[in-house]
């Protein structure tokens, strides 16, 4: 398994050099470097994905918010940064069904907590 996510990071880092970097490449990097638990590293590729976006004048990538809030929960940064995050995201894309999905959660959360307070 390890040996697999290894093999990956190492095909993405080679489609970088040869083509250069991207966003899509750049989140596959960090999928791969989550997936090692090098958190500090995706976090880095993944803010170099942000960069490039805002760059090339392209809204951030659905898969670049989740990937961070993913990493930073795996890191565990403060609930605030995270939740910031979501709300950047939440305004980029409204009707992005993870976005959706974590409303329906949070819903069921609050129902439960008030029913059992």
């Amino acid at each position: 398994d390890t040996y697999i996510g290894e093999e990956a990071l190492d095909t993405y880092q080679d489609l970088q050099e040869k083509f250069g970097s991207s966003v899509l490449i750049l989140n596959s990097i960090a999928v791969c470097q989550i997936k090692q638990k090098n958190y500090i590293d995706a976090l880095n590729t993944l803010g170099a994905a942000r960069d490039l976006a805002n760059k090339m004048k392209m809204p951030i990538s659905p898969d670049t918010y989740i990937n961070t809030m993913i990493c930073l929960q795996h890191a565990r940064k403060g609930q605030a940064t995270i939740q910031k995050l979501f709300s950047d995201f939440k305004r980029s894309a409204p009707n992005h069904p993870w976005v959706k999905r974590q409303e329906e959660m949070h819903r069921a959360i609050e129902k439960s907590r008030k029913t059992y307070s």
